[in-house]
């Protein structure tokens, strides 16, 4: 089976470096797999959770023979391949953006796979005689990152409570707290469209199709990939709180509550969940609110876990109450019974009245959990306009339709991630700061990825 080896700069081939053709060839690739960090592991007791890559990046060789007409054309060869090498080095310092890969695409395989180079060397053979003989023997030594990612981005099809067929195009979602009907603020994608053995980061590309100019202040996502994705409903309206009490005075006290016990707590079964609160009656920036997890017996009643208490300075019409896992003692099925969520508030001074719309309860970890925040607050989209995550560049921006890319939002947390062969739904929250939360409003959803496996 015949493979073509190329060391390349970026995206694109000014810089290429063939290791399989003009006169180069590669004797021996013996591509390792990727050893378990024991060093990351080692410290992981009983019931901890691993904050690093458990896979150590991969040192592998290169056998090479490079060949030309003259000596002077051999060496220029080995200078070439030198320079990459030393541009591996210097993206590693930080010096450059551009990321140097070893690309790899066997003759039965319609994609192209590649790994970034982190460091690498080049080693001659002993006997300088060779070089004079127009052909040098080399071995390339190369680490490089323990997975391997298409070169072009995969387009996933995705679909949504409006978009019923899966389209590669932009599904239709609305911000709204709909629980029911079309206009629902999920999108998903089919586990089948997603291969690989790894999970890959999301770029998800969020556009204006209201055809209106929209306040887009706040991007918020998340992944319900481990949350029993086709069935969790994350969406608990200000009417189906079983208390609601909106005056808020100066002694901390409950003011919203909701009953855990339709099921939320099994899709969870104790992972971490982010209270992320939409308000119809903003509170002060002095009043402090925190969610919090209670048992109610009725009595007694007793508060489970706490969250930590937070001011809404800003004044944006969305706060994150920040995460608790659900539920806080370890999970058993059938914990949601007597269990509740809920709202405390305290004001500085007087009453505060604060209203809820809707509160969303948001998967928490690496990968499935990220929000978007505008530089400024009156920051909007015209028609058309788009946000973008662009998980495997690092990068987010607003596209405009006159093709201007501007840094004009900056990342929260670790890029959306999807994981192989797994339903991923997604549900997306956009506020408008202080200026206006624009519920029923729809918005397109475009993904896309680049699959990651550990070996061929």
């Amino acid at each position: 089976m015949a493979v073509s080896i190329v060391l390349r700069v970026g995206d694109t081939s000014a810089q290429d470096v063939a290791l399989t053709s003009a006169g180069v060839a590669v004797l021996e690739y013996p591509m390792n797999s990727p050893d378990i960090n024991q060093q990351a592991l080692q410290n992981l007791g009983d019931g901890n959770t691993l904050g690093v890559p458990s896979f150590s990046n991969v040192t592998e060789s290169l056998e090479l023979h490079i060949s030309d007409t003259t000596a002077a054309l051999v060496a220029a060869k080995v200078q070439a391949i030198e320079r990459l090498l030393d541009l591996a080095r210097q993206g590693s310092m930080g010096m450059f953006d551009n990321k140097l890969y070893v690309r790899l695409q066997f003759d039965n395989d319609t994609l192209v796979w590649r790994s970034q180079i982190l460091a690498a060397r080049l080693e001659m053979e002993q006997g300088t005689d060779q070089i004079w003989r127009k052909y040098i023997r080399a071995t390339l030594i190369i680490t490089r990152r323990f997975y391997w990612e298409t070169e072009a981005l995969q387009a996933l099809e995705v679909s949504s409570g409006t978009t019923t067929t899966a389209t590669t195009g932009y599904a239709t979602v609305y911000n709204s707290d709909d629980t029911h009907a079309t206009q629902r603020n999920w999108f998903q994608i089919a586990a089948a469209q997603l291969t690989g053995s790894l999970p890959a980061p999301a770029k998800i590309s969020v556009k204006n199709i209201s055809g209106a100019e929209r306040n887009c202040y706040s991007v918020y996502l998340g992944n319900y990939a481990f949350c029993d994705p086709t069935n969790i409903d994350p969406v608990w309206r200000a009417e189906s709180a079983t208390l609601v009490d909106t005056s808020i005075g100066t002694t901390e006290q409950d003011f919203y509550a909701w009953d855990m016990s339709n099921g939320i707590v099994d899709d969870f079964r104790g992972q971490f969940g982010r209270s992320v609160v939409v308000f119809s009656d903003r509170p002060e920036g002095t009043t402090l609110l925190r969610a919090a997890l209670q048992y109610r017996g009725p009595t007694p009643q007793a508060d489970l876990a706490l969250g930590e208490q937070m001011l809404d300075v800003s004044q944006d019409f969305v706060m994150d109450l920040g995460a608790l896992p659900i539920p806080p003692s370890g999970y058993a099925a059938g914990m949601g019974d007597r269990l509740y969520l809920t709202l405390k508030g305290k004001a500085a001074s007087g009453t505060d009245t604060v209203g809820v719309d809707w509160l969303q309860i948001f998967p928490s970890g690496a990968g499935r959990y990220r929000v978007l925040k505008g530089i400024f607050g009156g920051l909007t989209l015209e028609s058309n306009n788009e946000v973008v995550d662009d998980g495997p560049a690092g990068a987010v921006y607003l596209a405009t339709t006159g093709d201007e890319v501007l840094p004009l939002y900056r990342p929260l947390y670790t890029p959306i991630y999807l994981w192989p062969n797994r339903v991923q739904r997604l549900r997306l929250l956009i506020s408008g700061g202080s200026f206006a939360f624009e519920t029923g409003q729809p918005w397109g959803v475009k993904c896309e990825y680049r699959p990651r496996r550990v070996s061929f």
